[in-house]
């Protein structure tokens, strides 16, 4: 129900059927998405912990859909950006991550394909910011496009403070089954809107336009006159 613009919805409702959504997703074992569940159990475990865009557009859609029943798969949704972002607590994890990857994918190059035994095929390179792996399923298309970022390190709240928008902000502990969010990120995500929590100057302008390819939109009157001025241009690329 929408009521002057705002999409209405019962806060701890929305939350814990997304957070059943997210351990469904993260820790049962899915031909879809058996690479995602191999890093979560076998490597990260309570090391890591998942934020993105993929829970900000959960809380979009069940508040949308709040009809629908809780056990709603995320794989049901017609979902824009798949995009899961892992970070891990300590620079330590990062050795054991390496090590996975090398393990997993021993022969593997930057866009490669490789079968696991379901035979779902998985697109996997590095970067200097992140881990990447991109799950195609036996069907060829994106089930997942699963990031360990590397270049940032902490716990939720300190990394959260590196983000860009407020809708970013939540984060699922999958060794806890368990989302943590606020109700300020709920109605920013619901309601797709532009919360910044960094200074214009230092948001890239592809991001916002991704954004508002999506929905997003700016509430009231904003001046946008200083958007990405203080982006380096190698660093004026869209993420979510």
């Amino acid at each position: 129900m929408v009521f002057n613009g705002k999409q209405m919805y019962n806060y701890n409702s929305l939350v814990q059927r997304t957070e059943y959504q997210l351990t469904q997703f993260l820790t049962k074992k899915d031909p879809r998405t058996i690479q995602l569940w191999r890093l979560m159990n076998d490597c990260l475990g309570v090391k890591g912990y998942v934020s993105g865009g993929l829970i900000s557009q959960l809380l979009y859609l069940n508040a949308k859909d709040g009809s629908q029943p809780p056990i709603i798969s995320v794989h049901d949704y017609d979902l824009k950006d798949r995009d899961l972002d892992i970070f891990v607590r300590d620079t330590n994890v990062l050795d054991d991550l390496m090590k996975y990857f090398d393990y997993e994918y021993p022969t593997s190059k930057p866009n490669s394909d490789v079968f696991d035994d379901n035979d779902a095929r998985t697109r996997y390179h590095r970067t200097d910011n992140s881990l990447t792996f991109i799950n195609l399923g036996k069907d060829k298309l994106p089930v997942s496009n699963v990031q360990v970022i590397t270049k940032h390190i902490g716990e939720p709240e300190q990394v959260g403070s590196t983000f860009d928008f407020l809708h970013c902000c939540s984060w699922f502990e999958p060794s806890q089954k368990k989302l943590y969010t606020h109700p300020s990120i709920v109605e920013a995500a619901v309601n797709k809107e532009f919360v910044p929590i960094q200074p214009l100057s230092k948001i890239s302008r592809p991001r916002v336009q991704k954004l508002e390819q999506q929905g997003f939109k700016w509430t009231g009157i904003v001046d946008l006159s200083d958007l990405g001025k203080d982006v380096p241009p190698e660093a004026q690329v869209s993420r979510s």
